[in-house]
């Protein structure tokens, strides 16, 4: 999945046995406006998410698995202002959202079976400006932070509730 800018929407791309990409063929790609920036497909598959700066919202949309169309899954949920990047836990449970204007990184819990999302919760991060997040292995519980503004990588460890929490002896 993938957004356009182009056409401002999602549209759905499969692999083939060499890894080619092709769209997938007898989908209409899904309107999402201009504001879209970063998408976070679950777990599972089954949900993709996407952060819309214009309402501040995280909006969830069922995947078809086999034709790749996205159904929406309703209104989209209040989040962090200005969303940047977004990043799933391999669990299925969480999704991590950053600003592009201060230093905050939003938890939302998603309900595995519906792909509702969750209210907001935030977390204030060492960072400063706008910050880039990627998950760690699914063995381990790590979320990173890249904060292009101080030049630093921070990571933070992730409890078993999803909360996250700075990791001073990692940061780097």
């Amino acid at each position: 999945l993938a957004l356009s800018a182009a056409d401002e929407s999602v549209v759905g791309f499969q692999s083939d046995v060499v890894n080619a990409f092709e769209r997938f063929t007898g989908t209409t790609p899904l309107p999402v406006g201009s504001t879209s920036k970063s998408l976070a497909l679950s777990a599972n598959s089954m949900f993709l998410y996407l952060g819309d700066d214009s309402d501040n919202t995280v909006a969830g949309f069922g995947v078809d698995a086999l034709t790749g169309a996205l159904t929406s899954l309703g209104a989209g949920t209040a989040t962090v202002t200005d969303p940047e990047f977004l990043a799933t836990h391999y669990d299925g449970l969480t999704l991590y959202v950053s600003s592009t204007t201060g230093s905050k990184i939003g938890k939302h819990t998603l309900v595995t079976t519906t792909g509702a999302v969750g209210a907001v919760t935030e977390t204030t991060t060492n960072s400063t400006g706008p910050t880039r997040l990627v998950m760690a292995d699914f063995d381990q519980d790590e979320l990173y932070v890249l904060s292009p503004a101080n030049d630093k990588i921070e990571n933070y460890g992730i409890d078993s509730f999803g909360d996250i929490s700075f990791d001073s002896d990692a940061d780097t």
